[in-house]
């Protein structure tokens, strides 16, 4: 008989229905950087949402849908840099649509704003945290570049 509850208990558990465990594999939100992107037209940009558990745990592993409302604007490309959660966003026409992230029912949205190449009035070059300040030589360190506006936005 405990074989019996120990095979069901298992079964149902797997398939994340049942038990704490299975709870905190579930998305319970979609979280974005930002609430505003812009990205320039005629370039791309990379987006990453992050998947939590109801812990607020994240759970990278979680794949994330990604669409655009008006794709003749901004279309978007899932999985960019082979991660799940990671989208190319690819600015074409100069104008205003909303960005979403979609997992396990879950969404979040942002206005994405296409503008054109005048509006840039700076490059900003910066270490990604992880990588730390130093370098080392003959090996190759990931850089960030954000386009900066005039009011010192970055675009």
């Amino acid at each position: 008989m405990l074989g019996l509850v120990f095979a069901i208990c298992t079964a149902a558990c797997s398939q994340g229905v049942a038990g704490p465990a299975g709870d905190n594999l579930e998305p319970a939100s979609v979280d974005l950087p930002y609430s505003d992107f812009q990205v320039i037209q005629g370039t791309s940009g990379q987006v990453q949402a992050t998947v939590k558990n109801r812990n607020g745990m994240p759970l990278p592993d979680v794949a994330v849908r990604w669409s655009s409302d008006d794709p003749e604007i901004a279309s978007v490309e899932e999985s960019a840099g082979g991660s799940k959660q990671r989208a190319l966003v690819k600015g074409k026409a100069k104008a205003s649509t909303f960005l979403t992230a979609a997992a396990g029912g879950k969404t979040a949205v942002a206005n994405l704003t296409v503008v054109d190449s005048s509006t840039v009035q700076a490059i900003a070059v910066t270490v990604p945290s992880q990588s730390g300040p130093e370098s080392v030589v003959g090996q190759a360190t990931q850089l960030e570049a954000s386009g900066l506006s005039k009011d010192g936005y970055v675009i």
